[in-house]
């Protein structure tokens, strides 16, 4: 390590603050640039395979496309910046409960009752709102969605604990590797998406009344992120998203309880 590398460890004198809070949102932003840095080589690579014929008639073009998978260290690191900000929001969960002598956690079972309430139910929310102060209640109701089954899919912090649960319990968190594909111009053509390629097809004409770089397909491909091939599914912009609403509204909304 370096002179001026700091570690920070909690000591005899430790009082509650958003300390390690901070240093734990910088280490998820670090991921998050990691992870978006990595998408974009991706991306850049031109990641997939494509090759033209015609059909046995001549009368059609046919562009075969072949997605190809993105290197296992891109959902990882995704993982990474999961964890590390939703632990960020547990460890202030963790220091609201010990700014008031009523709240601190006397148990063990207690103390493992004590994360940053993000649930399906208005039941297992009235039981984990009791483990804070009134007033830090009031502003943990400000984040509680009306629809809970279903806040993954638009509301950041159910997002957020949604990809969290994925990583954790289940499998890494990437839904699939795709393209989009379009024709130029409103193109009439015919595109057809299989699990292993894509078919798109013009009227071989087009070969002769467009320019070569109008006849290709317009393709796009991105990286989801979520439950693999099921039905949630996020882009790095979405988990950029989640990032700035967890610091720039949620954090600072909690930051006014401490001295």
């Amino acid at each position: 390590m370096g002179s001026n590398d700091t570690i920070i460890v909690p000591n005899s004198e430790w009082v509650p603050s958003l300390e390690h809070v901070y240093a734990k949102t910088s280490w998820a932003k670090h991921h998050l640039e990691t992870l978006e840095a990595k998408v974009k080589g991706w991306i850049d690579s031109h990641p997939y395979s494509i090759a033209e014929k015609d059909n046995p008639e001549r009368t059609l073009h046919c562009f075969v496309i072949k997605p190809r998978t993105a290197d296992v260290d891109i959902p990882l690191i995704a993982g990474d910046f999961v964890n590390c900000l939703r632990s960020a929001l547990d460890q202030l969960a963790w220091n609201l409960v010990h700014l008031y002598p009523e709240t601190i956690p006397t148990t063990n079972g207690a103390k493992r009752q004590v994360v940053f309430p993000i649930c399906e139910t208005d039941a297992a929310y009235v039981s984990k709102r009791r483990l804070f102060h009134p007033d830090i209640g009031k502003a943990l109701d400000l984040f509680q969605p009306q629809d809970r089954a279903n806040a993954f899919r638009s509301h950041a912090l159910w997002q957020l604990d949604r990809l969290w649960n994925i990583d954790k319990h289940k499998a890494i968190a990437v839904n699939c590797c795709k393209v989009d594909v379009a024709f130029y111009g409103g193109m009439k053509g015919q595109i057809d998406y299989f699990d292993d390629s894509i078919i798109a097809v013009l009227p071989s004409l087009s070969r002769i009344s467009l320019r070569p770089t109008y006849l290709k397909p317009r393709i796009t491909p991105q990286i989801l992120f979520g439950d693999y091939m099921g039905d949630f599914e996020i882009t790095t912009t979405g988990l950029r998203d989640i990032y700035e609403f967890v610091t720039k509204m949620v954090i600072p909304r909690f930051a006014g309880f401490f001295p």
